[in-house]
């Protein structure tokens, strides 16, 4: 499969806000992963905030139409907000203890819930950057598939 992206697929200004506020508990993370498991789909789990340029940005390159169908095939994403580091920030342990803060965080999870990559976007501004790694991020999503994502300037 072949997703070409040129400079006109960059995210329009205002970057959305996806995150709610919500409170969310292990049980609800965990029926997530276990649903998205039962549809053949990988879990991603991306910690953030709305007050976050960079987790505004990646939920922007997200909903980019040719990422956006190719996620709605493969994969089933869970955006978690932090607030200010006083809402579900415990829930970074279920995936690496240890981390305190740093988002937009970005988990995906093998098809046995086990978590194998860990990103930290910080790119605002630095489309290029960001789309090497969302090439990363897509190869993990389909580490089984064949998928190639290109970025012409």
């Amino acid at each position: 499969m072949k997703v070409i992206l040129d400079s006109s697929a960059c995210p329009s200004l205002p970057y959305p806000k996806p995150f709610s506020g919500a409170t969310i508990t292990q049980e609800a993370l965990e029926a997530f992963i276990k649903k998205t498991l039962l549809e053949n789909k990988q879990p991603i789990v991306i910690f953030g905030a709305n007050w976050c340029p960079d987790a505004r940005f990646l939920e922007g390159v997200i909903r980019l139409p040719v990422v956006k169908d190719f996620l709605e095939r493969n994969a089933n994403i869970f955006n978690i907000d932090v607030g200010e580091y006083e809402i579900n920030t415990a829930l970074f342990r279920m995936f690496e203890p240890g981390i305190v803060d740093g988002i937009p965080r970005v988990f995906i999870l093998d098809r046995k819930s086990r978590c194998y990559k860990i990103f930290v976007f910080r790119y605002t501004g630095f489309v290029n950057s960001l789309l090497r790694d969302l090439i990363v991020l897509f190869r993990l999503v389909l580490f089984s598939h064949l998928f190639v994502i290109f970025f012409i300037a």
